[in-house]
């Protein structure tokens, strides 16, 4: 995983594996975003598998999946509302550039 830090609390990457969670953990992720559809790609690892084992490491994980250049009012306003009150915050797409973007359109 090739984290980027957007803020203190922010950062964003591509596809995430589950050894990518126990990292997130170690470095005090709290919460959990997938920006990316399931089945965008062959071979992605399911949000509901990343979400169980992210549950297990006590990090809240959400899915706001949205088709790149196709964001709604509708997933900024969700995004809004999950990182409302988390503390360390890290999103992922397929190459991290709608997790920034959504970052930067929430703000």
């Amino acid at each position: 995983m090739l984290r980027k830090i957007i803020t203190d609390n922010y950062s964003v990457s591509e596809q995430i594996s589950l050894d990518d969670v126990d990292t997130l953990a170690k470095s005090g992720v709290t919460l959990i975003i997938c920006n990316r559809p399931d089945g965008e790609e062959e071979g992605q690892l399911p949000f509901a598998d990343i979400a169980a084992y992210a549950k297990e490491k006590d990090i809240r994980a959400e899915h706001i999946p949205f088709v790149g250049g196709q964001m709604a009012e509708s997933d900024v306003e969700a995004f809004k509302a999950a990182i409302q009150n988390a503390k360390n915050i890290h999103a992922y797409c397929r190459t991290g550039n709608r997790s920034g973007q959504i970052w930067q359109a929430a703000q």
